[in-house]
């Protein structure tokens, strides 16, 4: 425990981020809130809440304490806490706070807190939501009792549990509903299948891609669906994309097409399925890009489900022009909305490709909804595809001791970062970049950098978990 402590005591000290202007005034304590932890009330000193800007802020070193949480701090000027798996780094008079697995600190996260962490009172303190988003526990505050209720992520709240119930059942029945869907789609066109475009590369066909994609955050999923319904030539192929969601009428529960369409288009034929999400919600992007582009964002906006969101640059004889939403713009401010708009991306190819990531997605949806058949593609690939990786099974199935056993420490690095590869990650290191651009599978999307912005919900669990056991292992040879 001593050595875990100076570890965090040594990264602590080693954070080193822009400060941002500390607050004016110092916000009185506001010992009205009631704070509810797992039903039971929790005991917090009086100054340990205040409110700023209709934020509640809580000291971290009290809320820390009767969680009975691991809490160390440095100067008093940087903490760290220590729960629930993971480790929060934080720094007085900061926007930003850093997050870690516990069992690996120095692969941290950055994360932006709506007000940044200050001193009030002699105590640290910082945003009470997003401490409790961070580590996985559900918030509410009911501003009718000034009441704070915290869960564990894992706890169900008592108080809600028939309205629970109810919405879990509500949520089988629009399961079923999907899986009679994709069972019918596959009958229709196919399960997913790789199609020889004829120079030894390959193209998705069939059914391709389903994904449950809950795009409003309001604890309803709504099914993603790709197809295949013709082949324009050899090279490509016409995809279109489905999305289906609930739809109540007199009490009764169905499923309704919320939106189709096609998919992203861009010069040379690729065509790729991408998921973004800004403000907390989740948008599928069509479009085309070729010398301009057409970014079109689809989602909710108004309880209704449809393009929100056109941006667009064209080209003409004066040059490039840049619109949102049909207004005109500057090529900076176009630049930064859409990179805002694009930050947490996920790209799926469906052409021009690896699919192993589309494979992992349609049987993760397939497994989530209880269907049995298999989504491997039906184009057997045979030894000579497995031969080209290390460990062939890495992304959905989860590696054992005595498969890495007799591994080199070169090929345990091959190993973990062909995971990697699989996702589009290109490398710093020369040596790993040259060996991934040899294998026909490898499409590299990311630089190292934006690839860590994104890289927790690219992921699987399979893959986090076959990460953690490489690791172990050539820290072990090591």
């Amino acid at each position: 425990m001593k050595r875990k402590i100076k570890t965090v005591l040594v990264l602590i000290s080693a954070i080193s981020m822009a400060f941002l202007p500390c607050m004016t005034a110092t916000p009185k304590a506001d010992s009205s809130l009631t704070v509810l932890y797992n039903q039971e009330h929790l005991e917090l000193p009086e100054d340990a809440l205040i409110t700023q800007n209709q934020v509640i802020l809580v000291s971290v070193a009290d809320l820390a304490e009767k969680l009975g949480a691991g809490f160390y701090y440095n100067n008093q000027d940087a903490y760290a806490i220590q729960y629930q798996g993971k480790i929060m780094f934080v720094k007085k008079d900061q926007s930003e706070i850093q997050v870690a697995p516990e069992q690996d600190p120095e692969q941290r996260e950055t994360c932006e807190m709506q007000i940044p962490a200050s001193f009030a009172d002699g105590k640290l303190m910082i945003s009470f939501e997003e401490f409790a988003k961070i580590f996985g526990m559900k918030w509410q505050y009911e501003e009718e009792t000034q009441t704070v209720t915290l869960t564990d992520g894992e706890k169900e709240d008592v108080s809600q549990e028939s309205e629970a119930e109810d919405t879990g059942s509500a949520q089988v029945n629009i399961y079923e509903q999907y899986r009679k869907l994709i069972v019918e789609y596959e009958e229709r066109y196919g399960a997913i299948q790789e199609t020889d475009r004829g120079d030894g590369q390959y193209i998705l066909g069939g059914l391709c891609f389903m994904k449950l994609v809950d795009f409003d955050q309001n604890g309803s999923d709504e099914l993603l669906l790709v197809y295949q319904d013709e082949v324009q030539n050899t090279f490509s192929g016409h995809y279109t994309f489905e999305v289906w969601g609930e739809e109540i009428a007199s009490g009764t529960s169905s499923i309704n097409m919320l939106d189709s369409g096609e998919l992203y288009l861009t010069n040379g034929g690729i065509q790729t399925l991408t998921l973004t999400e800004y403000n907390n919600e989740r948008y599928l992007l069509t479009g085309m890009a070729d010398d301009g582009a057409v970014n079109d964002y689809h989602g909710y906006a108004e309880g209704k489900f449809g393009i929100v969101r056109e941006a667009k640059k064209q080209a003409g004889n004066g040059g490039l022009t840049y619109s949102i939403n049909g207004n005109i713009v500057d090529e900076d401010q176009w630049k930064a909305e859409e990179e805002a708009w694009q930050a947490s991306k996920i790209t799926y190819r469906v052409n021009y490709g690896d699919y192993s990531n589309i494979i992992q997605t349609v049987q993760e949806t397939k497994t989530t909804l209880d269907i049995s058949s298999s989504s491997q593609p039906q184009e057997d690939q045979g030894t000579d595809a497995a031969a080209d990786y290390i460990l062939p099974d890495s992304s959905q199935k989860k590696v054992t001791q005595e498969q890495l056993a007799g591994l080199t420490s070169e090929q345990l690095s091959r190993a973990r970062n062909e995971i990697y590869a699989r996702h589009g990650r290109r490398f710093k290191t020369p040596e790993l970049q040259q060996y991934f651009d040899s294998k026909e599978w490898y499409v590299p999307q990311y630089s190292p950098e934006e690839f860590d912005k994104i890289e927790d919900s690219v992921l699987s669990e399979t893959e986090k978990y076959n990460l953690d056991q490489i690791k172990a292992v050539e820290k072990q040879k090591s």
